[in-house]
């Protein structure tokens, strides 16, 4: 996958968030904080709210995309990278490759990489479909 079938394929920052859902809540969303499926979409936001708990989440809480500035296309192609690649993929190198500056693609490696250990299938589901 390169970055123009990364984009064809999720076009938009919506097209990532319905991905993530998918892969999240397979089954209908489900409020992180209390568990509860009584949630509400907030499509203007890009959020649902919790009608038990009253808290309002997107698809990246609990993701390594979470509070983050960066789109989700480039979060996505960073994973690519990192998981498909047999050596390693330097700083500077993923920064020109995904068009970001080099402390924005230090921040995703050391984000990619600690989830590629605590929770790699997930990971894998977020390129693979």
């Amino acid at each position: 996958m390169n970055l123009d079938e990364l984009y064809e394929r999720f076009p938009e920052q919506q097209d990532c968030l319905r991905h993530l859902e998918k892969i999240r809540w397979p089954d209908g969303v489900i409020c992180p904080a209390c568990d509860s499926q009584g949630v509400s979409a907030l499509p203007s936001e890009h959020r649902h709210h919790c009608n038990k708990c009253n808290c309002s989440f997107s698809a990246t809480v609990g993701t390594p995309f979470h509070h983050t500035h960066s789109d989700l296309q480039k979060w996505f192609l960073a994973v690519h990278l990192l998981l498909t690649s047999r050596r390693s993929i330097s700083v500077r190198r993923l920064s020109r490759n995904i068009q970001i500056n080099k402390n924005t693609a230090w921040h995703m490696m050391k984000r990619i990489r600690l989830a590629m250990q605590q929770e790699r299938k997930f990971l894998e589901e977020v390129i693979c479909e």
